[in-house]
């Protein structure tokens, strides 16, 4: 899988800015000793920014594999083997190839 990852260098990013966001904001949370209980984080604006980082982080994620695997179903269609392209095989493959028992 070929992930093209030059949109996410730039600044202007909405991916870019939530990765940051949220790693200033983990390092708010360190270093504000209220910060660490949990119900005073999340009812501040810290805590609304991290879910809201959450948010567009976990939504990239999911379109990731949504289209990874959607790339997989079309090749298994067209009968072509995911695991013989080449010597690696990405964890992304393995994992949404593996059967649960």
């Amino acid at each position: 899988m070929i992930y093209n990852v030059s949109p996410f260098v730039s600044r202007k990013n909405e991916y870019t800015n939530a990765v940051f966001e949220i790693c200033d904001t983990f390092v708010e949370r360190f270093r504000f000793v209220p910060y660490h209980i949990d119900v005073i984080f999340h009812l501040s604006l810290s805590g609304f920014k991290w879910r809201r980082c959450l948010r567009i982080l976990h939504g990239k994620s999911n379109e990731a594999i949504r289209k990874r695997r959607e790339e997989l179903a079309e090749m298994e269609r067209k009968g072509i083997n995911a695991n013989k392209r080449g010597k690696y095989i990405d964890f992304l493959d393995i994992l949404l190839q593996a059967r649960v028992c």
